[in-house]
């Protein structure tokens, strides 16, 4: 089964530019622009391993999505990246058990290593 990785991100103009990072990558890119669309994606797509979550959503936060996937047994293979400005995020990021963390605004290579390596991808 191939991979993919979803985006959260509620800013459109980072959202698009995460897309063109990933688009020629050998795995697909889903998008979501809230946490309770997250959820929806997650909910219909099996083949999810990589959540970048940023923590400042409307509605739902990251913090909320995450804690609710990794309630569900069945999806506890989904790894998480959290994105924020915030401080604290290494902190936070250990706290609510992500796999990896990246201060916004993201340096797109560095990104795009962490993701790669978080999938197993070389």
């Amino acid at each position: 089964m191939s991979q993919s990785i979803l985006i959260v991100e509620d800013a459109a103009d980072l959202r698009n530019m995460y897309k063109m990072l990933f688009r020629r990558k050998p795995y697909g890119v889903h998008l979501a622009a809230s946490g309770e669309e997250a959820l929806e994606i997650l909910g219909r797509e099996a083949d999810i391993a990589l959540v970048l979550l940023d923590l400042t959503l409307p509605g739902i936060s990251g913090e909320q999505v995450l804690e609710k996937v990794r309630q569900n047994p069945e999806r506890s293979s989904i790894k998480f990246l959290l994105m924020s400005g915030w401080d604290d995020l290494k902190q936070r990021a250990a706290a609510l058990g992500a796999e990896g963390f990246s201060r916004k605004p993201a340096v797109l290579p560095e990104l795009e290593k962490q993701v790669e390596a978080l999938l197993g991808v070389v």
